[in-house]
């Protein structure tokens, strides 16, 4: 692919993405293809959920002096009323150059690049305004009492994230800093993003509030157009047939092939409810639950001295017992016993601290296993005590959580679950074990049933993804009759004035 053309279809996916989020993207945001750190105690797949936050993004340095510019021409009109000034373009203009610099593509090296550029982010903006209109037009602002009550649920829930958010930020610095006033500090953070998203340095949390509020309704509103225009659009059985016979194909000579790809996949389905499962299930794959009690942070300091003191009496102790054998003699005999004695109390002094660190999440567990050796059942035990976030947040694994282990996948458990599980029979579960992170106690749910999958299973799948596919086609064609109905016109030199 062309550094153009890439470049286009990334200014596209970054425009999406900080306007779903009513935010800027900034250098520290990360391009969506970066995978999150996983957690080696449980499946590196499961990451866990976090509340979705407030960006908060430097504002861009000008490529362009503003003194030399009218930021007020117009650069589109829609039916003669202006809806995008220079102003407002220069704004996603300078924030998108600095991003793309970011990684390493100069969107303004040269002039047709630039150009291409300009166009692209024009059409990107032009059309959010388009659609805009016409939903306006249409009468899908008129909102329903019912649709009111929900805008204003949605605009409230977007202000309390934006407090919360900022609040948690100001409260954990005044758990280091005494000076700091959590209030203050919370309407500081707040404004910081108000000016970098707002570009203007006299936004107050008042005109922050009630420009997130405007973007809500905005993309309220479309979506309501969208939904009753597209509502029609549906995938029919022979489509839905086709791309049953066609997947169950593709995925039996996958999974056949790298069977291991199996679990990621299936385990990302079963997390996101998106798009088509797996339609074929290799052999060797089982169900387990997983009761999983975490440590409190991290692990003492004596701890880490003691063990690093073993390591190198270890390897001092190697050192001089080979001496000894290589040469026949028994010269370094008192240093040895020495090292065993020193060794050994070492052993002790970690036990000691790593004990007391371990105490409270082996009493929670413990107690877990008592409730399991009265005769509780495992899932209602596990609701009540499992860390494991995969079980008490994600639905779709309450049958249980794929396990193998004739296969290893990248989204695996840990080598101590996958040991523990290999001594159980169906319908047992494990003693208490630990891996590097905390204990578990595991259960064994089922088997997987191995084989292709019948169209029964996943007709409504095939049928809601297709359908979705359907959607966007009539949803994209009215977009471009609206862009192409004469009511839009673009002044191409006043913003061809940008990069220069």
């Amino acid at each position: 692919m062309n550094t153009k053309k890439l470049i286009a279809l990334l200014l596209c996916a970054a425009m999406a993405a900080s306007i779903l989020c009513a935010c800027q993207l900034s250098d520290t945001d990360t391009p969506s293809g970066t995978a999150e750190p996983t957690d080696s105690a449980a499946p590196a797949s499961t990451a866990r959920s976090s509340r979705s936050r407030p960006c908060t993004c430097a504002w861009p340095t000008s490529t362009t002096n503003s003194a030399e510019l009218d930021l007020t021409a117009a650069v589109a009109k829609i039916n003669g009323e202006t809806v995008l000034t220079l102003a407002d373009v220069k704004t996603m203009f300078d924030m998108y150059v600095e991003y793309f610099a970011n990684y390493g593509y100069d969107v303004i090296s040269d002039q047709a690049t630039l150009e291409e550029f300009q166009d692209d982010l024009i059409n990107l903006m032009v059309q959010d305004k388009v659609i805009e209109a016409k939903a306006r037009e249409l009468g899908y602002a008129n909102f329903t009492d019912e649709q009111k009550a929900e805008l204003e649920s949605r605009i409230a829930e977007k202000i309390d994230g934006l407090n919360s958010y900022y609040r948690d930020i100001a409260e954990q610095e005044a758990e280091t800093d005494e000076s700091v006033n959590v209030d203050e500090r919370m309407n500081e953070l707040i404004l910081e993003e108000a000016i970098a998203n707002m570009g203007d340095e006299n936004a107050t949390y008042e005109s922050y509030c009630a420009k997130l509020s405007e973007d809500v309704e905005v993309e309220y509103l479309v979506e309501l157009m969208r939904n009753d225009l597209t509502k029609d659009a549906a995938a029919d059985e022979a489509d839905i047939e086709e791309q049953f016979n066609t997947n169950s194909m593709t995925d039996m000579d996958t999974y056949n092939n790298n069977p291991e790809y199996y679990k990621d996949d299936e385990d990302a389905y079963e997390a996101s409810q998106e798009g088509v499962p797996p339609l074929y299930v290799p052999k060797d794959y089982h169900r387990i639950y997983d009761i999983y009690v975490a440590y409190e942070g991290d692990i003492p300091q004596e701890c880490t001295d003691a063990n690093t003191a073993m390591n190198n009496l270890k390897t001092e102790y190697c050192t001089l017992a080979f001496d000894d054998a290589i040469n026949g003699t028994s010269t370094n005999a008192a240093r040895i016993a020495e090292i065993i004695s020193e060794y050994k109390a070492k052993q002790a002094e970690y036990d000691k601290y790593y004990a007391e660190y371990t105490a409270s999440a082996y009493e929670k567990i413990n107690a877990a296993y008592a409730r399991l050796e009265a005769g509780e059942d495992f899932k209602a035990v596990m609701a009540d005590v499992t860390e494991n976030t995969d079980f008490t947040e994600i639905d779709a694994y309450a049958d249980g959580m794929l396990i193998s282990n004739s296969y290893t996948s990248s989204s695996d458990w840990s080598s101590a679950v996958k040991d523990a599980f290999a001594k159980l029979s169906l319908g047992q579960y494990s003693q208490v074990f630990e891996d590097t992170n905390g204990l578990h106690i595991i259960y064994y749910v089922s088997d997987e049933k191995a084989g292709s999958k019948t169209l029964d299973e996943v007709h409504d799948a095939i049928a809601a993804t297709l359908t979705a596919d359907k959607k966007d086609e009539v949803w994209n064609a009215l977009i471009e009759e609206w862009l192409n109905d004469g009511s839009v016109e673009l002044v191409t030199e006043v913003y061809r004035q940008l990069g220069k």
